[in-house]
């Protein structure tokens, strides 16, 4: 099975935008080179640092909120 490509809009810390794979973008994230991405699920930018960024900031530990299958 093929895994579809998800390309998202960044912005990096010198206001130059780009467009980058899911995968590169963890890359971009981890190495502090983005200022920002856009979310097109919550349209809206997310700021590296600033807003909750999926894999960063910790453990959940309230409640399990997920639905098993």
């Amino acid at each position: 099975m093929r895994r579809l490509l998800m390309v998202l809009k960044v912005q990096y810390h010198d206001g130059k935008f780009d467009y980058v794979s899911d995968s590169a973008l963890a890359k971009l994230i981890h190495k502090n080179a983005i200022k920002r991405f856009y979310r097109p699920s919550e349209a809206k930018w997310t700021v590296v640092g600033i807003d909750p960024v999926r894999g960063w900031g910790g453990r959940y530990t309230g409640p399990e909120r997920r639905q098993s299958i």
